[in-house]
């Protein structure tokens, strides 16, 4: 996480925000209304999923951006990392959103 945090150029804080967003944005394409999106969002198995598949868009992240080390703006380098990290909006588990699906999340 480290390399990710100086690619990045911000703290551990603000890289777990972006983590979250992006979690859930994509969870909000998979599910149909606010209670589906809540079963995806709160569920671990799919979660996990998402985030090993998110790593590997990091991976490419590093990869395409460590030519520009010292050299980046941060502006540039989150820019760079969303056009890499964008590409998760295309990948889903169908298992796995499907059991999500199933478990109700009780709001009283």
């Amino acid at each position: 996480m480290e390399k990710l945090l100086a690619a990045l150029q911000v703290n551990e804080e603000t890289y777990e925000n972006i983590i979250f967003q992006q979690w859930f944005n994509w969870s909000n394409t998979q599910g149909k209304d606010q209670q589906e999106v809540q079963s995806l969002l709160a569920n671990a198995a799919l979660f996990n999923w998402w985030r090993m598949e998110y790593t590997q868009f990091e991976r490419d992240f590093l990869f395409e951006v460590a030519p520009y080390k010292g050299q980046i703006s941060p502006k540039d380098a989150y820019l760079l990392y969303v056009k890499n990290i964008h590409k998760i909006q295309l990948y889903y588990s169908k298992p796995l959103i499907d059991n999500a699906k199933k478990t109700s999340i009780n709001n009283e």
